[in-house]
């Protein structure tokens, strides 16, 4: 049981799909933020990788076997709003490279 005195985290995973038995099939990768009540940084961790250690395995609808394995850790923050506030900010990051970061994101149509 976790004690009142635990901290928010949140800890940022890079996590790979691939299908097994398919060496035609794309990876697809999942970047995943997850809200963790911890001791520690180190505890945060430990409890959000328990969520894909070991790789998660099972049959999709088409009889495929899919595995999602962590890739890595890619950060773990505390956070230091009330994430149930209407409006709070759990994480962010800075980066200096925009066409890289652009070049990562999926962006939607602006509506005119």
């Amino acid at each position: 049981m976790e004690s009142r005195t635990d901290n928010i985290y949140v800890v940022v995973l890079a996590i790979e799909r691939t299908f097994t038995g398919d060496p035609d099939a794309d990876s697809l990768f999942e970047e995943s933020f997850l809200l963790v009540r911890a001791r520690d940084e180190e505890h945060a961790v430990e409890l959000a990788t328990q969520r894909v250690q070991p790789a998660l395995q099972f049959e999709n609808q088409y009889g495929e076997e899919v595995v999602w394995t962590l890739r890595r850790v890619v950060d773990v923050a505390e956070v230091s709003a009330d994430p149930l506030a209407p409006v709070a900010e759990i994480y962010s990051r800075f980066f200096g490279d925009w066409n890289a970061y652009d070049s990562l994101v999926e962006w939607q149509p602006e509506d005119d």
